[in-house]
């Protein structure tokens, strides 16, 4: 038996309603494989019943598809019903329970439908917003004719207006022109000023009407706007498009932190104390000379590293050099080893690590567990920078800043073994079993994910003379080069101490500083940040995308593509086209709600300038 299924889809609904009818039994259904007496609808099985289907109140769909009635205007709004109700059941946009094409105000913003989408021929006046339209009699309804707001007819051929291209009419649409104000706030000044609720700027200043409002202007007063240089972004949640801003920033560094990381192994003891000495006078004292016009660009830190106390953290970063110094009174140069490569990683980062380090001897003299010394223990805390400074990695660096790590030491970094029953005869370091392995790849990654840079001082000498043993030379120039700390010919700024009794450390550490943060050239692309969250994400996700548009002077760049600029000089200023969305941040006030998000620069990851943007976001409108 050949079965016919008709289904009709309520489209505004969802509502599905099946009917099936048999080639043999037009009327009686009942015999479709004993699925019950579906009651006296049995002689509705034919197409009689689609005509008879109700579309709204005393309409059927019959008189819904007549010409006379898609021709008519129920409601008397000037909008002809077809227009209103395209499909059956008719849509009730607003929720009241009356279908649009009976309703005067269809989406319930207490603006008539009739203002919303005039008829052609409703009252009008001198076009002044927009040109060749007409508009609204502002003073009949209400409205101060400084602020006039015009309204396109209804056409035939295109419909309502829809202001703000989101495919939903004005009369509608809650919002039309997407300002983050509703129609009837705007019409009833709700928030201080009657503003037209068909453009986002009221004044035509560049300026959108809620940020002006957030910002403390008169959105209705050209002459009262935004400052240039201060930035507003209105995001309505889940909007139908983004926003975009063309910003400049400047490519010079605003701020470094300095890192002293040293070596406190037994091989630093006999000339430690006069390394301390110019550590202090060399690098901190002479630095802070050299920036004394500008007291906060410089802060410093100190962190120390071994074996016995693997690793430390003496002084976090902070702009008292008293303290840094007095934290190197501490080193005292007798451990019996030193891990290096886990303090870098340790000091870029903050993280939690619990892990154990053994040194292995021949199995004649214990093997890895010998008793000469004993295994190295990290039990570190997360940092979590609490009343310090800054808030990055274990240092605390600051966020605007860049890190600059100078490292002293006169061994190679030791890279350790994984857990292994049989290791290698004389194995400096084997992780124990089941320990997270810190290894350079993790060390480097670490640090240029803050964007620090590295410079080496090398104390090695051989056999107690003035001739440098080099030790660490190939670990600074890898650490360096890896980092981008180089200058334009891909020099690293590393150096070694010129007296075996550990003076004469260079006098150029700090022209080094100063090459390192003015001449080396830079990939300059855009990063973000904020403290703020909405909906348990950090509000710096407003921040879409952004691409480079141009640099000035021209020359102050080799090239760039979509996203970056490439071998930047620096103090070069370079603009991009920034694009923000909100997809994560409902409103569910009655009012709009303010965040600030950091557009940054970055070269070669390390911080250099940021702009901050307002971000307002919207109530969200309820029907």
């Amino acid at each position: 038996m050949r079965k016919v299924c008709v289904f009709i889809i309520f489209t505004a609904l969802f509502v599905f309603s099946v009917s099936c009818i048999t080639d043999e039994d037009n009327g009686d259904n009942g015999n479709t494989g004993n699925s019950g007496d579906t009651g006296d609808s049995g002689d509705s099985g034919n197409t009689g019943e689609l005509s008879g289907k109700m579309c709204g109140p005393n309409l059927t769909r019959e008189e819904w598809e007549s010409e006379e009635w898609k021709n008519g205007d129920a409601d008397g709004d000037g909008i002809p019903n077809w227009y209103e109700c395209p499909e059956c059941p008719c849509r009730d946009t607003s929720g009241n329970g009356i279908p649009d094409y009976l309703d005067t105000d269809s989406d319930g913003d207490g603006i008539p439908d009739y203002e919303e989408c005039p008829p052609l021929n409703y009252d009008t006046c001198e076009p002044l917003q927009w040109e060749g339209m007409e508009c609204i009699n502002n003073e009949a309804h209400g409205i101060p004719d400084d602020y006039p707001y015009c309204v396109p007819p209804f056409d035939p051929e295109t419909g309502c207006r829809d202001t703000n291209g989101d495919g939903i009419p004005d009369y509608l649409n809650l919002d039309s022109d997407s300002d983050g104000i509703s129609d009837a706030d705007e019409r009833n000044g709700r928030h201080g000023y009657v503003t037209c609720p068909y453009l986002a700027d009221t004044d035509g200043d560049g300026s959108d009407d809620l940020a002006e409002i957030a910002y403390g202007s008169d959105p209705t007063d050209p002459d009262s706007t935004i400052p240039p240089g201060i930035f507003y972004v209105v995001l309505p949640y889940n909007a139908h498009f983004e926003v975009n801003r063309v910003l400049t920033f400047s490519t010079r560094v605003e701020a470094i932190d300095i890192l002293i990381v040293f070596d406190d192994s037994g091989s630093m003891g006999p000339y430690i104390n006069n390394l301390k000495q110019e550590a202090k006078t060399k690098i901190i004292d002479a630095i802070a000379n050299q920036f004394s016009d500008n007291p906060n660009f410089a802060a410093y830190g100190l962190v120390m590293y071994g074996w016995e106390n693997p690793y430390e953290v003496y002084q976090h970063i902070t702009f008292d050099s008293d303290l840094v110094a007095n934290g190197i009174d501490r080193l005292r140069g007798n451990q019996g080893d030193e891990m290096a490569i886990p303090a870098l990683y340790l000091s870029a980062t903050g993280e939690e690590f619990i892990a154990t380090l053994k040194n292995c001897l021949p199995p004649a003299f214990g093997g890895c567990d010998q008793t000469w010394l004993a295994p190295a223990q990290y039990n570190v805390q997360r940092e979590t920078c609490e009343g310090q400074l800054g808030s990055v990695g274990g240092a605390c660096f600051r966020q605007k800043s860049m890190p600059i790590y100078i490292h002293i030491s006169d061994e190679a970094f030791m890279d350790c073994i994984s857990f292994t029953h049989e290791p290698p005869t004389w194995t400096s370091c084997m992780w124990d079993f089941g320990a997270k392995e810190i290894d350079r790849v993790m060390a480097v990654n670490a640090m240029n994910g803050i964007g620090a840079k590295f410079i080496g001082i090398d104390s090695s000498f051989r056999d107690n003379s003035n001739d440098p043993a080099n030790a660490c030379k190939d670990d600074y120039e890898f650490f360096a080069k890896m980092t981008g700390s180089v200058d334009g010919s891909g020099n690293t700024f590393n150096s070694v101490v010129k007296y075996s009794n550990g003076t004469g450390m260079s006098d150029e550490i700090t022209d080094a500083i100063l090459d390192l943060i003015t001449f080396i050239d830079m990939d300059v692309t855009t990063g973000k940040m904020s403290d703020e969250f909405c909906a348990e994400t950090n509000v710096a996700e407003f921040v879409k995308s952004s691409r480079t548009i141009s640099a000035d002077p021209p020359e102050g760049i080799a090239s760039q593509d979509e996203t970056t600029f490439y071998s930047v000089t620096q103090g070069t200023d370079v603009t991009f086209d920034v694009t923000f969305y909100n997809d994560f941040c409902q409103n569910l006030t009655t009012s709009w709600a303010e965040y600030k998000a950091l557009v940054t620069v970055l070269g070669n990851g390390s911080y250099l300038s940021s702009r901050l943007v307002h971000v307002i976001v919207p109530e969200t409108l309820q029907k």
